[in-house]
């Protein structure tokens, strides 16, 4: 296999390469998972990755979302939350 070979292939599979798979929350129902979650789940618990697969079957209509793609956004959330959570913490404990 030389140059030439490599080339061609890669011109090949960059040609038949789709770029991923569109995601499944837009913008704005991402916005909103990101609220809900600051709160408490449905039943009163915390998240978790069936419950936010739930959330994103009712938001989106989709009739199964699978429990993996529910712990995802959770995971991609957890950052965000993680955040909001300690500005919460340094709030409190600096008007005491």
């Amino acid at each position: 296999m030389g140059v030439d070979a490599v080339q061609n292939y890669r011109n090949k599979n960059a040609k038949n390469h789709r770029g991923g798979s569109q995601p499944l929350l837009n913008e704005e129902q991402l916005n909103g998972l990101r609220e809900a979650c600051q709160g408490k789940a449905t039943d009163g618990g915390v998240w978790t990755g069936p419950k936010v697969a739930r959330w994103i079957e009712r938001e989106t209509g989709k009739s199964q979302a699978h429990n993996l793609i529910g712990w995802n956004y959770l995971k991609k959330l957890y950052h965000f939350l993680k955040d909001v959570i300690e500005i919460k913490n340094v709030k409190s404990k600096t008007i005491r």
